[in-house]
């Protein structure tokens, strides 16, 4: 019996790392995040590591580690943690963005709002009124390091 229980848990496992790629290709719009006191963030998901854009110019790639409840990703001095479209940062073990918030619904009601996307690097245009799917590809257009666009529901 306890052959089979390791057997079953086995094949999971190899499962789980064998759709780890596709999971990853899967994510790699950055999603914006607001949060109590006017901060905001994004966040590029790949897989099992983050690219997380607190202001910019600064790109921190945070790893995801274990935890009980949610994905917690870190560098070790930032922790980013995630439950569904809600998320918090810790830096140094201190609070920096609480009561945070993705900013691109998930739901089928999406695809009746529009965004406006501001540009955090000169000489790129602000943009009006966008659909969801226009939104998501200004998102990932980056100069370098940086994402050009930040997008907000209107």
């Amino acid at each position: 019996m306890k052959a089979l229980f390791s057997l079953i848990y086995g094949l999971l496992f190899i499962f789980t790392l064998n759709s780890l790629p596709s999971l990853a290709q899967n994510n790699k719009i950055p999603i914006l995040y607001r949060c109590k006191g006017g901060k905001t963030f994004q966040a590029e998901f790949l897989g099992n590591t983050v690219n997380l854009q607190l202001k910019r110019g600064q790109i921190l790639k945070l790893n995801s580690v274990a935890t009980g409840s949610g994905v917690k990703y870190t560098d070790g001095k930032v922790t980013l943690y995630t439950k569904r479209e809600t998320a918090f940062i810790e830096t140094n073990k201190k609070t920096t963005h609480n009561g945070c918030t993705s900013s691109i619904p998930t739901n089928q009601d999406a695809l009746e709002v529009y965004y406006n996307c501001d540009s955090q690097i000169a000489p790129f245009p602000r943009k009006e009124d966008l659909s969801l799917g226009e939104a998501e590809k200004l998102l990932t257009q980056r100069d370098g390091d940086f994402f050009i666009y930040r997008c907000f529901p209107r």
